[in-house]
Protein backbone atom coordinates (compact mmCIF):
# COMPACT_ATOMS: atom_id res chain seq x y z
CA UNK A 1 0.00 0.00 0.00
CA UNK A 2 2.76 2.47 0.96
CA UNK A 3 4.67 1.63 -2.22
CA UNK A 4 1.61 2.41 -4.38
CA UNK A 5 1.28 5.89 -2.77
CA UNK A 6 4.98 6.52 -3.26
CA UNK A 7 4.70 5.63 -6.96
CA UNK A 8 1.63 7.85 -7.34
CA UNK A 9 3.42 10.76 -5.68
CA UNK A 10 6.43 10.25 -7.94
CA UNK A 11 4.22 10.17 -11.04
CA UNK A 12 2.43 13.37 -10.03
CA UNK A 13 5.73 15.11 -9.29
CA UNK A 14 7.12 14.08 -12.66
CA UNK A 15 3.99 15.26 -14.47
CA UNK A 16 4.21 18.65 -12.79
CA UNK A 17 7.93 18.95 -13.47
CA UNK A 18 7.55 18.22 -17.18
CA UNK A 19 4.31 20.09 -17.78
CA UNK A 20 6.02 23.48 -17.73
CA UNK A 21 3.91 26.62 -17.55
CA UNK A 22 0.70 24.87 -18.58
CA UNK A 23 0.11 23.62 -15.03
CA UNK A 24 2.18 26.22 -13.24
CA UNK A 25 0.30 27.82 -10.39
CA UNK A 26 -0.47 31.48 -10.87
CA UNK A 27 1.33 33.73 -8.42
CA UNK A 28 -0.81 34.43 -5.41
CA UNK A 29 -2.14 37.92 -4.81
CA UNK A 30 -1.79 39.33 -1.32
CA UNK A 31 -4.96 39.69 0.73
CA UNK A 32 -4.96 43.50 0.80
CA UNK A 33 -4.64 43.71 -2.97
CA UNK A 34 -7.39 41.12 -3.44
CA UNK A 35 -9.74 43.05 -1.11
CA UNK A 36 -9.07 46.33 -2.93
CA UNK A 37 -9.63 44.61 -6.28
CA UNK A 38 -13.02 43.33 -5.14
CA UNK A 39 -14.04 46.81 -4.03
CA UNK A 40 -12.82 48.27 -7.34
CA UNK A 41 -14.73 45.64 -9.31
CA UNK A 42 -17.89 46.54 -7.39
CA UNK A 43 -17.40 50.23 -8.16
CA UNK A 44 -16.75 49.52 -11.83
CA UNK A 45 -19.96 47.49 -12.04
CA UNK A 46 -21.75 50.57 -10.64
CA UNK A 47 -20.23 52.72 -13.43
CA UNK A 48 -17.99 54.55 -10.96
CA UNK A 49 -14.86 54.14 -13.08
CA UNK A 50 -12.85 57.00 -11.59
CA UNK A 51 -13.22 55.67 -8.06
CA UNK A 52 -12.56 52.14 -9.29
CA UNK A 53 -9.32 53.28 -10.95
CA UNK A 54 -8.15 54.72 -7.63
CA UNK A 55 -8.76 51.39 -5.89
CA UNK A 56 -7.08 49.38 -8.67
CA UNK A 57 -4.04 51.64 -8.26
CA UNK A 58 -4.12 51.04 -4.50
CA UNK A 59 -4.30 47.29 -5.20
CA UNK A 60 -1.16 47.65 -7.31
CA UNK A 61 0.62 49.51 -4.51
CA UNK A 62 -0.22 46.58 -2.24
CA UNK A 63 0.90 44.04 -4.88
CA UNK A 64 2.71 45.40 -7.96
CA UNK A 65 2.58 41.95 -9.59
CA UNK A 66 -1.22 41.69 -9.54
CA UNK A 67 -1.90 41.39 -13.27
CA UNK A 68 -5.66 41.37 -12.67
CA UNK A 69 -5.39 44.84 -11.11
CA UNK A 70 -3.73 46.07 -14.32
CA UNK A 71 -6.59 44.57 -16.35
CA UNK A 72 -9.13 46.20 -14.05
CA UNK A 73 -7.33 49.52 -14.34
CA UNK A 74 -7.41 49.18 -18.11
CA UNK A 75 -11.15 48.54 -18.05
CA UNK A 76 -11.70 51.55 -15.80
CA UNK A 77 -9.77 53.81 -18.16
CA UNK A 78 -11.70 52.46 -21.14
CA UNK A 79 -14.92 53.43 -19.38
CA UNK A 80 -13.41 56.88 -18.82
CA UNK A 81 -12.79 57.15 -22.57
CA UNK A 82 -9.02 56.84 -22.28
CA UNK A 83 -8.48 53.86 -24.59
CA UNK A 84 -4.78 54.51 -25.18
CA UNK A 85 -4.10 54.53 -21.47
CA UNK A 86 -6.18 51.36 -21.07
CA UNK A 87 -4.07 49.60 -23.70
CA UNK A 88 -0.89 50.47 -21.79
CA UNK A 89 -2.31 48.84 -18.64
CA UNK A 90 -3.30 45.71 -20.57
CA UNK A 91 0.29 45.54 -21.85
CA UNK A 92 1.58 45.74 -18.27
CA UNK A 93 -0.74 42.87 -17.30
CA UNK A 94 0.63 40.84 -20.20
CA UNK A 95 4.22 41.47 -19.11
CA UNK A 96 3.38 39.87 -15.77
CA UNK A 97 1.16 37.14 -17.20
CA UNK A 98 1.83 36.74 -20.96
CA UNK A 99 -0.80 34.06 -21.51
CA UNK A 100 -3.64 35.76 -19.63
CA UNK A 101 -6.58 35.27 -21.98
CA UNK A 102 -8.62 37.98 -20.25
CA UNK A 103 -5.85 40.55 -20.71
CA UNK A 104 -5.33 39.48 -24.33
CA UNK A 105 -9.03 39.79 -25.12
CA UNK A 106 -9.32 43.17 -23.37
CA UNK A 107 -6.24 44.44 -25.18
CA UNK A 108 -7.60 43.31 -28.55
CA UNK A 109 -10.98 44.90 -27.91
CA UNK A 110 -9.34 48.19 -26.92
CA UNK A 111 -7.18 48.10 -30.05
CA UNK A 112 -10.33 47.67 -32.14
CA UNK A 113 -11.92 50.63 -30.36
CA UNK A 114 -8.80 52.65 -31.12
CA UNK A 115 -8.99 51.64 -34.80
CA UNK A 116 -5.75 49.63 -34.73
CA UNK A 117 -7.19 46.64 -36.56
CA UNK A 118 -3.86 45.14 -37.63
CA UNK A 119 -2.60 45.18 -34.03
CA UNK A 120 -5.91 43.70 -32.91
CA UNK A 121 -5.39 40.92 -35.47
CA UNK A 122 -1.90 40.27 -34.04
CA UNK A 123 -3.45 40.06 -30.58
CA UNK A 124 -6.10 37.65 -31.85
CA UNK A 125 -3.41 35.47 -33.41
CA UNK A 126 -1.54 35.42 -30.11
CA UNK A 127 -4.76 34.60 -28.22
CA UNK A 128 -5.46 31.72 -30.60
CA UNK A 129 -1.97 30.33 -29.96
CA UNK A 130 -2.58 30.50 -26.20
CA UNK A 131 -6.04 28.90 -26.62
CA UNK A 132 -4.87 26.22 -29.02
CA UNK A 133 -8.10 24.26 -28.51
CA UNK A 134 -10.26 27.37 -28.74
CA UNK A 135 -11.72 29.59 -26.04
CA UNK A 136 -14.62 31.99 -25.72
CA UNK A 137 -12.26 34.98 -25.44
CA UNK A 138 -10.78 34.23 -28.86
CA UNK A 139 -14.26 33.78 -30.35
CA UNK A 140 -15.49 37.10 -28.96
CA UNK A 141 -12.40 38.95 -30.17
CA UNK A 142 -12.62 37.32 -33.61
CA UNK A 143 -16.28 38.35 -33.93
CA UNK A 144 -15.57 41.92 -32.83
CA UNK A 145 -12.61 42.19 -35.19
CA UNK A 146 -14.59 40.77 -38.10
CA UNK A 147 -17.37 43.28 -37.47
CA UNK A 148 -14.88 46.18 -37.23
CA UNK A 149 -13.17 45.10 -40.44
CA UNK A 150 -16.51 44.92 -42.25
CA UNK A 151 -17.43 48.42 -41.04
CA UNK A 152 -14.01 49.72 -42.04
CA UNK A 153 -14.37 48.27 -45.54
CA UNK A 154 -17.88 49.71 -45.89
CA UNK A 155 -16.74 53.12 -44.66
CA UNK A 156 -13.75 53.12 -47.01
CA UNK A 157 -16.00 52.22 -49.92
CA UNK A 158 -18.40 55.01 -49.02
CA UNK A 159 -15.58 57.56 -48.72
CA UNK A 160 -14.14 56.49 -52.07
CA UNK A 161 -17.57 56.81 -53.70
CA UNK A 162 -18.09 60.24 -52.12
CA UNK A 163 -14.69 61.42 -53.33
CA UNK A 164 -15.46 60.19 -56.84
CA UNK A 165 -18.81 62.05 -56.77
CA UNK A 166 -17.12 65.26 -55.65
CA UNK A 167 -14.51 65.04 -58.39
CA UNK A 168 -17.19 64.42 -61.00
CA UNK A 169 -19.30 67.35 -59.74
CA UNK A 170 -16.41 69.84 -59.69
CA UNK A 171 -16.43 72.19 -62.64
CA UNK A 172 -13.21 72.24 -64.50
CA UNK A 173 -11.44 75.58 -64.46
CA UNK A 174 -9.46 74.90 -67.64
CA UNK A 175 -10.99 76.93 -70.41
Amino acid sequence: MLQRHWISALAISAALAFSGPALAKAPSVNATSARLMQQANDLLSQNRAGEAADLYEAALVADPHNSNAFVGLGRAYERLGQTGRAISYYRKALIISPNDVTALEASGMALIAKGSLSKAQDTLDRLRRVCSKGCVQAERLANALSSAQAKSTTTRGRVTAQNASRKAAKPTSKQ
